[in-house]
């Protein structure tokens, strides 16, 4: 089951996505849940999960008559879309938590340190949806797409779903200095998200997704890298610590949980380019890329 946002001409839909992918509208009545983090919260309150009581409310509501490829097109077709699957208050970033393919890691400390590298990576008018673009900086010459698995928090630092993110980052800044990562990472457009939030009961073990990272380039693929989250060198209870270590953070915090997916090392992405990244059992994440 995956929950997804929709916006039409007429209105804006909460949906669930069933197991046969057909799509029922949640939002329908006064009293109905209008996000992710209200369905979680009346699940909660009638001692549920995410996933039965929202089979309870699309009972009540109706099919809807699109399918998620149909949705699938950006906001400027004047058809039907995907929207960001929900609006993150905040979102933070962790890093080096995949081991190394370099045969000289540069970063060798940082990965095997007792705290995990964490950073702050963006607020929600920094944050984009599906087919919507992605910035890369005007005044860097190594733009890289970073394909992570993304976690979605309350305050208590509990998971209460899974989505694709997009964790797009200058390597040339962090190069040039360490003391450069605010530029490298917090930027326009610098974080997408989407398509869907999956439940953590439908997820099944988040720590054997499959990741796939593509970039096309005038039409024709041109880099392709894979990964599973199973690799990680870091736990989910780890980084949730020390995002949370003498720092309050409000619930829907997303954190994106490093980046699966190996890639060229001499890519960078320019205007006109396609960054696909899909994470298996939550859907394809796709945002063309324009200069910022």
């Amino acid at each position: 089951m995956r929950f997804i946002r929709v916006s039409d001409a007429e209105a804006i839909y909460f949906c669930m996505v069933d197991e046969k992918d057909r799509i029922w509208s949640l939002n329908n009545k006064p009293n109905d849940p209008r996000d992710y983090l209200q369905l979680y919260e009346q699940a909660q309150h009638l001692g549920q999960s995410i996933s039965a009581y929202a089979e309870t409310v699309a009972e009540g509501g109706k099919e809807l008559p699109w399918s998620l490829s149909d949705l699938d097109v950006p906001s400027t077709s004047g058809r039907p879309h995907l929207m960001m699957p929900y609006i993150p208050p905040e979102a933070w970033g962790a890093a080096f938590t995949y081991p190394s393919k370099a045969d000289n890691d540069p970063y060798s400390v940082a990965r095997n340190a007792e705290r995990p590298v964490i950073f702050f990576k963006g607020t929600p008018h920094r944050c984009v949806g599906p087919n919507e673009a992605i910035g890369s900086r005007a005044d860097t010459t190594k733009m890289i797409p970073e394909a992570e698995l993304g976690l979605v928090l309350l305050s208590t630092g509990e998971i209460i779903g899974y989505t694709v993110v997009n964790d797009v980052t200058s390597l040339d800044l962090t190069m040039e200095s360490d003391l450069y990562v605010c530029y490298a990472k917090i930027f326009n457009r610098c974080t997408s998200l989407g398509p869907a939030i999956v439940p953590p009961e439908s997820i099944g073990n988040p720590l054997d997704l499959e990741i796939r990272c593509r970039v096309f380039r005038n039409g024709e693929l041109f880099s392709d890298a894979n990964g599973n989250t199973g690799n990680m060198i870091r736990t989910f209870d780890e980084l949730i610590h020390f995002l949370m270590d003498h720092n309050e953070i409000p619930d829907g915090t997303l954190l994106c949980a490093g980046s699966a997916a190996s890639r060229e090392r001499d890519l960078h992405l320019t205007e006109g380019d396609l960054v696909e990244i899909e994470i298996a059992k939550i859907g394809r994440l796709a945002n063309p890329v324009i200069w910022v």
